[in-house]
């Protein structure tokens, strides 16, 4: 009524609650239906951003390259591994019970039932990539404790050859061209946060020596309150 009778425009108005974590989803759903341009005020974890999710998938996957572990790597949308392929990597694990590192980088020339024989060659070469993609990360994270330093090193450099920033990049152009201005914004900010949390783990942890397992629980807690 503001809007359409007195001649207000919709960033005149503000809609405030005491509860946003309770109302904002419907709020947002209204404004949606509605065509209402709105800015929901609020701040979002950053544990569903697949940047996020590849980290912690990346850092699970290095620890054993147990199938589970793998394929939540694979399909986190962040690897230069394509679904389909991912698809095809996923029937030859299941079929011959592929497990850990050393088979993973050991060429593939077995045959099971049903699979057109000429495929191991493009499997091998799928293996490959995979391989280059996580090899420089698992070798970091292995071995003796090192510092918390050390390890963000090993992370950052990893997140640099994966092209991060860049894929992130494009995930951002996408967004603005559906006008998704949430999504946009959240892929623009997402890389800077990451960054940062590294900084300032290296900045206040950085000489102290830990295992793997206990920098993955370092980084986690400081993810989940970013």
């Amino acid at each position: 009524e503001m809007v359409q009778e007195k001649g207000m425009r919709y960033r005149d108005a503000a809609v405030i609650t005491g509860d946003l974590s309770s109302y904002g989803r419907e709020l947002a759903h209204q404004f949606d239906n509605a065509g209402i341009p709105y800015f929901l005020d609020d701040k979002k974890s950053i544990m569903e951003n697949p940047l996020v999710e590849l980290i912690r998938a990346a850092l699970e996957t290095v620890r054993d390259f147990s199938y589970e572990s793998v394929f939540r790597y694979l399909r986190c949308g962040m690897s230069d591994i394509t679904r389909q392929e991912t698809d095809w990597l996923e029937n030859y694990v299941v079929a011959l019970g592929i497990r850990g590192f050393k088979k993973w980088k050991e060429k593939w020339v077995r045959i099971y039932r049903g699979m057109i024989e000429e495929s191991i060659l493009e499997l091998n070469e799928i293996r490959e990539r995979f391989v280059r993609e996580t090899e420089e990360l698992a070798r970091g994270f292995s071995g003796k404790k090192k510092t918390v330093k050390e390890y963000c090193g090993f992370l950052y450099e990893f997140i640099v050859r994966s092209r991060i920033q860049e894929k992130l990049y494009e995930q951002e152009e996408v967004f603005c061209r559906k006008g998704d201005r949430a999504m946009e914004k959240e892929y623009a900010q997402i890389y800077g946060i990451v960054m940062e949390l590294l900084d300032k783990m290296t900045e206040i942890l950085g000489e102290e020596t830990v295992s793997p397992e206990e920098f993955r629980q370092i980084l986690e807690t400081g993810m989940s309150q970013a």
